[in-house]
């Protein structure tokens, strides 16, 4: 991933997802050509890390996201381009 350095792309433009959720905000502008989510089961009790969810996506290009105050460590695989 590349560092943002113009968050200008967030303002003023119609925002396809936002969510909040325990103070930690997700944007995304611009669309998805598909997305897929996959739940795993529930944290173990005695586990220190955890895989909560997987999620598959392709982005069109120009599609920017944004996440504020990350509640959880996401684990991110670009195939191709750049995010």
């Amino acid at each position: 991933m590349k560092p943002l350095t113009d968050i200008s792309v967030f303002r003023n433009v119609p925002v396809r997802f936002q969510m909040k959720k325990e103070r930690c905000s997700d944007f995304a502008c611009g669309t998805h050509e598909w997305q897929h989510t996959t739940f795993l089961p529930q944290k173990p009790e005695d586990a220190l890390f955890w895989c909560a969810s997987i999620w598959e996506s392709k982005m069109k290009n120009g599609c920017h996201m944004r996440r504020i105050n990350s509640n959880f460590l996401a684990l991110e695989h670009i195939q191709k381009g750049s995010l």
